[in-house]
């Protein structure tokens, strides 16, 4: 068999077993058929089902473990750093059903990061809202958000598990304008490993951010932590004309 008809045959292989895994057919961490098995549902040689399975694992779908064995993986979310979105405004653009769970809202000393990146002068209280971030019931990211204290109103009323907070502060008259952004690795605490159930010690990614209105005033600053094997960032980069 020639090698354009056998490329034609892996992909569409491959378009069959990613709808599958898409549809739930075959779950996260569910093991898939053997090659033999795969070929003789699909009516293909081993060697078009053995590249299937590389293509796959290479885009991400699926990990081979334990010799032959093929795992669907727990796939990742991506978001472009050109975008500046809230977190369920993010997970939403993806078209996938998303919950939030309100941990936390009240009034905490302030640290020096908060202090220094929120302005916040004087006040030696923050208030704090804590939120976990679940996509198709399974947990993603946490969340910690701060607002001045003498904003705090603003939030105190919300349902956090329904409100989209830059929309919100926008239709308070807050017109969101743009962010500054740090995004690092990391290791989780006990609770957030607990409640991201994600496995001790293994790492996390962390993104800072404060965002900014209309004026250059900082309106609000949070931390996210999201799963290392779950969320990731892109960014389309340009070459300038300087050269060194």
């Amino acid at each position: 068999m020639g090698n354009g008809v056998t490329k034609l045959l892996y992909l569409k292989l491959k378009t069959l077993l990613v709808g599958q895994i898409n549809s739930g057919k075959y779950p996260e961490g569910h093991v898939l058929p053997g090659e033999r098995t795969l070929a003789k549902e699909y009516e293909v040689s081993r060697v078009t089902v053995r590249k299937c399975i590389e293509v796959l694992a290479e885009e991400g779908f699926v990990t081979r473990i334990e010799g032959k064995q093929t795992v669907v993986k727990r796939r990742r979310i991506s978001h472009s750093l050109g975008d500046l979105l809230g977190i369920r405004e993010e997970l939403l653009k993806i078209g996938k059903e998303v919950k939030v769970v309100e941990l936390y809202k009240g009034y905490e000393p302030v640290h020096y990061e908060v202090r220094r990146s929120l302005d916040l002068g004087d006040f030696n209280q923050v208030y704090v809202f804590v939120r976990l971030f679940l996509v198709e019931n399974k947990p993603i990211l946490i969340n910690y958000s701060y607002i001045s204290p003498d904003k705090s109103k603003l939030i105190d009323v919300l349902d956090l598990s329904k409100v989209v907070i830059f929309s919100y502060l926008e239709d308070c008259g807050y017109k969101i304008s743009f962010a500054e952004q740090e995004i690092k690795a990391g290791i989780g605490s006990t609770n957030e490993e607990r409640y991201l159930d994600y496995a001790a010690g293994l790492p996390i990614l962390i993104r800072k951010r404060t965002t900014f209105v209309e004026g250059g005033y900082p309106i609000l600053y949070d931390k996210c932590i999201y799963r290392g094997d779950s969320y990731e960032y892109s960014i389309k980069l340009a070459r300038s004309n300087a050269r060194i």
